[in-house]
């Protein structure tokens, strides 16, 4: 297993009207990781009263099979009508919803409902606009990177927090940059 991580720049975004900063961090080349190393990875952020939110498109429910959309609903966490996500909109979206996942079992079907994933970490009943970090796991030039948006009131909390147990889990196959 080898990633490289790479530091990217503080970026504005308006959500409600309200400008907001985030930090922008990515981690490439991240191919060769399981669901349950990608499981593992995403719960680095993870701290005590806090939930894990994934994204998920209410019209596609219907392309689920019935345990995954059964799983989805019954963890549903929020419908947002906004996009939240500081890495801007695709397209326009209706149903946005986002499911909480607590259990690793839950996790890793929840990378398996989506492998290009999006998820936040938002403290235990704030709303979703509140989160802490966002992730998209997205492929760019044939390259599979997870992109982490850190939001400002969480102020190097990926640089004094986060890396080191990043820098942990890949030991010496991490190239920081």
């Amino acid at each position: 297993m080898e990633a490289h991580i790479y530091f990217g720049k503080n970026a504005k975004y308006v959500i409600r009207g309200e400008e907001k900063m985030s930090k922008t961090y990515f981690i490439e080349d991240l191919y060769d990781l399981s669901f349950e190393q990608k499981k593992d990875l995403l719960k680095l952020y993870v701290s005590e009263n806090e939930t894990l939110c994934f994204f998920y498109v209410e019209e596609n429910l219907k392309s689920l099979n019935n345990k995954e959309e059964k799983m989805i609903l019954t963890n549903l966490y929020e419908k947002s009508p906004e996009w939240l996500v500081p890495l801007g909109q695709v397209r326009e979206l209706k149903g946005m919803m986002w499911y909480k996942v607590k259990t690793d079992e839950e996790i890793i079907q929840a990378i398996e409902i989506e492998q290009l994933f999006w998820c936040i970490i938002v403290k235990d009943g704030d709303p979703v606009k509140d989160f802490s970090y966002s992730f998209a796991l997205i492929e760019d030039d044939c390259i599979e990177e997870l992109v982490i948006e850190e939001k400002e009131k969480e102020k190097n909390s990926f640089v004094n927090k986060v890396f080191p147990k990043i820098r942990e889990m890949f030991g010496d196959k991490l190239k920081v940059s």
